[in-house]
């Protein structure tokens, strides 16, 4: 097989992105980036109706006034106790080939640390892939934590038929081995002291505004500052339609909300929040038996380690699973409580929270 030669390139330079470059990036984003998605509805979604403010993007640009690289870095908020901090997340970097092996991200990354700090933004986080990793060690970023991932059987067959060969006799014991599965369930006995309703969302509106101010306080962890507009923009009015926001209530009130979505034979929990024990274990109920009569294999919760609902995920018979990736931050030297910040017993942050559009 022949090599193909690379020439290594260095005419460049680093500029913020402006309004004028939306056509020629998403272009870029069609190239290199989203390959197989409708970049025009993505781009309009993630980075013109994200509620929470200024896009912050450094552009690498040849000498012929062409984009060579892209480093994209969403605004955001996070909460902790109902009061909003100021970030952004680095979601999208890409790095034209011949312009590889040159500190273009570490550039990029500086300029975008600057001017997000300058907008009152003080942490930046991102969930990058393996490619990414070295990037922001070489940057010397903060890292928070591993992302853990918490998987339920819902059907044995999968299972099974790595140690049975037999189709028959696989079938066989994977019917009595769900069967068993069901009834050993912690769901299949929950009886509520009270009744809950569970609906699908079209829009959040003042009721879920009330539920977050209250969930905020009580939960007292850093987390994205998931108020009705965050809401309706993440999970209502997105591109990704095999994401389903669902809210609970309890005597006509918001009592906890669940995000479910469904990729091939596995279903997620991408998010979830409840103001009680009582309206977590009634909604994560839900959500296994939502994909049980879907016919899901498994059931997947992807968190942050350390997170404050894993011992309940625990109890309904999650168990854990190898998962390859983490969290890393970057944060402004004059903030305060660092050591706070940086502990990821502090944070509640799921998969959810990563700007990726499917799992």
């Amino acid at each position: 097989m022949q090599r193909v030669r690379i020439e290594r390139k260095s005419d460049y330079t680093i500029r913020l992105a402006s309004p004028s470059d939306k056509e020629a990036v998403k272009d870029f984003f069609k190239e290199n980036i989203w390959k197989s998605k409708d970049a025009d509805t993505l781009y309009d979604w993630k980075y013109e109706k994200n509620p929470m403010g200024m896009l912050v993007a450094p552009l690498g640009i040849n000498s012929e006034g062409k984009i060579i690289a892209a480093a994209y870095f969403m605004p955001w908020k996070l909460a902790y106790e109902n009061k909003a901090i100021g970030a952004c997340q680095w979601v999208d970097l890409y790095v034209d080939l011949s312009y590889r092996g040159q500190p273009i991200p570490s550039e990029q990354l500086k300029l975008a640390l600057d001017t997000t700090r300058r907008l009152g933004s003080p942490i930046c986080f991102a969930f990058p892939n393996n490619n990414s990793v070295p990037v922001h060690k070489k940057n010397s970023a903060i890292y928070l934590g591993s992302i853990m991932r918490y998987t339920k059987p819902l059907k044995a067959g999968y299972l099974i038929e790595r140690k049975i060969k037999s189709p028959l006799l696989s079938s066989i014991v994977s019917f009595f081995a769900n069967i068993a599965l069901t009834l050993s369930s912690k769901d299949t006995y929950l009886f509520n002291a009270h009744t809950y309703e569970v609906d699908t969302v079209s829009t959040c509106g003042a009721d879920y505004d009330d539920f977050w101010r209250a969930y905020s306080r009580s939960l007292g962890k850093i987390m994205s500052y998931k108020d009705s507009s965050y809401m309706n923009w993440k999970y209502v009015n997105t591109p990704n339609a095999h994401r389903s926001l669902y809210l609970a209530r309890s005597n006509g009130k918001v009592a906890g909300f669940v995000v479910l979505e469904s990729a091939g034979k596995i279903g997620y929990v991408v998010d979830i929040g409840a103001l009680d024990d009582s309206s977590l274990d009634y909604l994560l109920a839900y959500a296994i038996k939502h994909f049980r009569k879907e016919g899901k294999d498994s059931v997947v919760f992807v968190a942050l380690e350390h997170n404050a609902y894993i011992n309940t995920f625990e109890r309904y018979g999650f168990v854990k699973r190898p998962e390859e990736k983490h969290i890393y931050m970057y944060l402004d030297e004059t903030m305060e409580n660092k050591e706070y910040v940086t502990d990821a017993k502090n944070w509640f942050m799921t998969i959810g929270d990563c700007d990726i559009e499917a799992l």
